[in-house]
């Protein structure tokens, strides 16, 4: 009775769509319940809204494609879904040229860390998603680096947590995106 309705659309690719936002900056996120990690911003709308200025982990494996290694610089944002805003969310923002994560014509990927927050039913016939908070909601964001070591990929708990920022810059850049606390 509580879940929230939100409408999607469904790509060239039969992905399901949403409109969501990242530290206040609103786009077209797709669903994908295969990407491990939480949040992906897409080339295009990670650079024209300056993503990458202040993310403490740079060109960091974060996952394998079909390409091969996915290269991301790593942050923290606050992301907006669901009728809910979710803050220290871990997020990558490929560096790679080409792919999906350098040529799709959305903004961002929503990936399980963050679909496991919710209870989600998916109503293909109406285009609609009825989502609520599962037991995980609360939990915080961790950032799982990975490691290659004697051949084999893993995640590696990482010593020190470098994706957590002490205090978030106060100047506002020039294209008017401001930091959550700023």
């Amino acid at each position: 009775k509580s879940a929230t309705a939100t409408g999607f659309t469904v790509d060239s690719n039969g992905i399901p769509q949403i409109q969501a936002a990242v530290d206040g900056v609103h786009g077209t996120f797709v669903i994908d319940t295969g990407d491990r990690s939480s949040l992906t911003l897409f080339r295009r709308f990670a650079q024209v809204n300056d993503f990458s200025r202040d993310a403490p982990v740079r060109n960091a494996i974060t996952g394998i494609g079909i390409g091969g290694p996915v290269y991301s610089d790593v942050l923290r944002t606050t992301v907006s879904l669901f009728g809910a805003t979710i803050p220290g969310v871990v997020t990558r923002v490929p560096t790679n040229k080409g792919g999906a994560f350098a040529l799709a014509p959305q903004d961002a990927s929503i990936g399980t860390g963050l679909l496991k927050r919710f209870n989600i039913v998916y109503d293909y016939p109406d285009a609609k998603l009825f989502t609520w908070p599962s037991r995980y909601f609360a939990q915080a964001d961790a950032y799982q680096p990975l490691a290659y070591e004697r051949g084999a990929l893993h995640v590696a708990p990482p010593a020190n947590d470098p994706t957590i920022v002490a205090s978030p810059p106060t100047a506002t850049p020039p294209n008017g995106r401001r930091r959550p606390g700023a």
